[in-house]
């Protein structure tokens, strides 16, 4: 039989077998390339013979022919096998960078409440979904510009901030927690219930992709240099004492009420715009997206890496969210090893794992840093 009836027989085994799912096998070697099909045994009453040829041969397995088809590669074909393995490589490992990137700026949103003020709020995950719906609706059913789709879920989680800061944030930080925790739920169960616009359970898909590794980047470097300044000012300062002693700051004439309210709002709009770039990053978003728990997580994060410390709270949001996506076969162990980050740094180091060193570019650099 001719090279190209054995390819005609072949074909037509595989047309009169459409019922049977077909279980392809590809494997490399530094030659060949094996191809194989699993299919079953051709009836002698349909006339077909496949005998041993020179690409490919028919082989029994367990009652199952196993079409095995040889291609060979010269040099240059195996190499860009190797390219576009590599290829594949590198766009995993980048994204993995820029969801870690994007956890970092939820990380910092968390941050600059807990560290200026010391309030801890479990409402996180409300407003990265504020966030995300905003954007992913002005963009696909308002066909607004994705800039202007950003600005609008700054503003939104900003107003919504403020509504929820004004009966909140007179009450003790116990009491704030809770209530947090519930506005974190009733987001969620509202995202659940306007199916209408927000497709219910079902989520929000074909967002496009916008965001990248660049502007992520940039973000992080903004907010930082935003929250670093923010420390500096006398505004910060006073939130600090706040912090500190919040009796003893009122008796110096500190407004409690107001610094707490413009870091709570700020905190807010920060984590809005984690959450709009997060939509157009994944392009998928839908209700459970960030619940209760994984507020926690960034209110954890911030504690470990240190309340006085803006590089403690960058570098542990790295190596956790970085360490479950590389890790995966061993991702219950990342919520382990932040649990005994937590009992060692109460124990231990109640500052935190940096307590309030920074990094400083000016340190590195001879000559810089004196005087």
């Amino acid at each position: 039989m001719s090279s190209r009836g054995s390819c005609s027989a072949v074909r037509r085994v595989f047309s009169s077998l459409r019922s049977d799912p077909l279980l392809p096998r590809l494997s490399f070697t530094r030659r060949f390339s094996f191809f194989c099909f699993s299919v079953p045994k051709a009836s002698p009453e349909k006339g077909i013979s496949l005998k041993h040829e020179k690409k490919f041969q028919i082989s029994n397995l367990n009652g199952r022919n196993i079409v095995v088809w040889n291609f060979e590669f010269d040099h240059w074909e195996l190499f860009g096998i190797w390219c576009l393995q590599i290829g594949a490589y590198v766009a995993f490992y980048l994204k993995v960078l820029e969801i870690t990137c994007l956890f970092t700026i939820l990380v910092l949103g968390a941050y600059l409440m807990t560290g200026l003020t010391g309030l801890f709020s479990l409402g996180q995950g409300g407003f990265v979904s504020i966030g995300a719906y905003t954007a992913a609706i002005a963009y696909i059913h308002l066909h607004l510009p994705f800039p202007v789709a950003i600005l609008l879920a700054i503003l939104m989680g900003s107003v919504v901030g403020f509504l929820i800061g004004i009966p909140t944030l007179r009450l003790h930080r116990d009491y704030f927690l809770l209530v947090t925790f519930g506005f974190g739920e009733m987001v969620r169960a509202a995202l659940l219930h306007l199916a209408q616009v927000t497709g219910g359970a079902l989520g929000i898909a074909g967002i496009p992709q916008f965001v990248g590794l660049p502007m992520i980047l940039a973000s992080i470097l903004l907010i930082t240099f935003l929250i670093a300044n923010l420390k500096r000012s006398r505004f910060g300062r006073n939130c600090i004492a706040i912090r500190d002693d919040e009796l003893a700051a009122s008796l110096m004439g500190i407004d409690i009420y107001g610094h707490k309210m413009k870091v709570f709002v700020l905190s807010s709009a920060i984590t809005s715009y984690g959450g709009a770039l997060y939509a157009f990053l994944i392009m998928f978003i839908e209700p459970n997206l960030f619940n209760w728990l994984e507020s926690a997580k960034l209110i954890i994060i911030t504690f470990v890496g240190g309340i006085n410390s803006i590089t403690g709270a960058i570098v542990t949001s790295v190596v956790y969210y970085s360490f479950g996506e590389f890790f995966r076969f061993v991702d219950v162990w990342r919520d382990v090893l932040l649990a005994l980050a937590v009992l060692f740094v109460t124990i231990f180091r109640s500052g935190g794992l940096f307590g309030s060193w920074e990094f400083s570019l000016a340190k590195l650099l001879p000559g810089k840093g004196k005087g």
